[in-house]
C-alpha cells in the first residue's frame, strides 16, 4: 500500500498541471480586441546594417518595434491603431544614420509591410533626419 500512497500526489500534481496546460489557450480570446484595433507592422531588412525600428503617429506616441538583424524579417507586430498617419523611424545600428519614412494612412486591422532597402539614403521614402 506504501507505493500507491506515494503515486497519488505525483498523480495529483500531474492531473493539475495538465489542466492549466488546458486553460492555457482560453488567454488567446484576450487578443481578440486587441487586433480587431491594432495595426500589424513587419520589417523587412534588406541592409547590411541591424536596425532599430519606431513606428510613430503624426502627433501621437511612439512604439518600439525592435530591432531587426541585417537582412532579416520580423512577423507582424500589433500597435494600437490612430486615426492618424503612420510614420517608421529606421536607426541603422552602426550604419549611415537614421531615416524616417513618408507618411502612410493605415486602417484597423492593416497590415504594413516596411521593407528598409539597401540604398536607403537614395530611396525617396525614407529621409535622413540624423
Amino acid at each position: 500500500m506504501r507505493p500507491i500512497l506515494t503515486g497519488i500526489p505525483i498523480l495529483g500534481a500531474a492531473v493539475g498541471l495538465l489542466c492549466a496546460c488546458a486553460a492555457g489557450p482560453a488567454a488567446d480570446e484576450d487578443l481578440l480586441p486587441l487586433a480587431s484595433d491594432s495595426v500589424f507592422v513587419m520589417i523587412v531588412n534588406e541592409t547590411q546594417y541591424d536596425a532599430r525600428v519606431h513606428a510613430f503617429y503624426r502627433g501621437g506616441a511612439r512604439y518600439p518595434l525592435g530591432t531587426v538583424g541585417s537582412n532579416r524579417t520580423t512577423e507582424g507586430l500589433a500597435i494600437p491603431w490612430q486615426p492618424r498617419g503612420l510614420s517608421v523611424e529606421i536607426d541603422l545600428v552602426i550604419g549611415p544614420g537614421v531615416f524616417r519614412s513618408q507618411e502612410v494612412t493605415v486602417a484597423q486591422g492593416d497590415l504594413v509591410e516596411v521593407r528598409i532597402p539597401p540604398n536607403i539614403q537614395t530611396s525617396g521614402f525614407f529621409i535622413r533626419v540624423q
